[in-house]
């Protein structure tokens, strides 16, 4: 789960100091959540989905599970 984190700023091409600024937390927190040092909060997770237009599933998959496509 964290080193999906790290994943996916690096696809994104984002520093840590910008999903730093976006979480508003330090570049330090941000190593920890990709370490697996420190948790993501949920909070945060909806947070950096929603400015990136990201599903929070990518942040924390024990908390937000995959959305499935539903036929009409």
């Amino acid at each position: 789960m964290a080193s999906s984190i790290r994943k996916w700023r690096k696809r994104r091409g984002l520093r840590q100091r910008e999903v730093a600024q976006i979480l508003g937390v330090t570049v330090g927190q941000v190593s920890h959540y990709e370490t697996g040092r420190h948790v993501l909060p949920a909070e945060k997770a909806v947070l950096l989905a929603k400015v990136t237009q990201t599903d929070p599933h990518v942040f924390r998959p024990d908390l937000f599970p995959k959305k499935r496509f539903e036929a009409a």
